[in-house]
């Protein structure tokens, strides 16, 4: 993303998009959630409200102490649909775990 006459603007193409849900039907959990996991990192995943999907749920049990976020009435692209909570979540999450 960027910021393009004051708004978050996509710079990945169609091709590359697609390319990104393709690989994640191929492989849903990640190789690197266990050593994530036995590592203690912290992990947030922000989610649109209407997310709690099987996807979700999965990364749940791959990333048990992991803090997922819910945006109220959020879509998929919530850098675009929400800046600014995005923004205040990460900051509150990285100043909680430094």
């Amino acid at each position: 993303m960027r910021e393009e006459g004051g708004r978050v603007a996509p710079i990945a193409t169609a091709e590359v998009v697609g390319a990104i849900n393709q690989g994640s039907r191929l492989e849903p959990l990640a190789d690197a959630y266990p050593s994530i996991a036995a590592a203690g990192l912290p992990v947030l995943l922000l989610v649109a409200e209407a997310s709690e999907t099987d996807a979700v749920e999965r990364f749940r049990a791959a990333l048990p102490d992991a803090q997922v976020e819910a945006v109220p009435d959020g879509i998929h692209d919530l850098v675009s649909f929400a800046p600014e909570r995005v923004a205040s979540t990460v900051g509150s999450f990285v100043a909680q775990h430094r």
